[in-house]
């Protein structure tokens, strides 16, 4: 009564299934790196006067955008 066997059906999922948002990865870090520089250069003292923020922040910005646009750049992805 309580001997019941369960066939599993079970797919073997290859690396790159399902993962079909993945191919704008790529042009999405780019336009983010861009961004987080435009915001970078516009928060330098003396180039805009729309905000303030502290110079380290600024800085630290344009160093995060160029990396990412760097590692943008360099993936194989296309």
């Amino acid at each position: 009564m309580f001997n019941k066997s369960y066939k599993l059906n079970l797919k073997i999922i290859k690396a790159n299934d399902g993962c079909e948002f993945l191919k704008y990865s790529k042009w999405t870090l780019i336009i983010v790196g861009i961004i987080l520089l435009v915001m970078g250069i516009a928060g330098l003292p003396g180039v805009s006067d729309m905000g303030t923020e502290p110079d380290w922040h600024a800085v630290l910005k344009i160093i995060i955008g160029i990396v990412a646009v760097i590692v943008a750049l360099m993936d194989k992805q296309d």
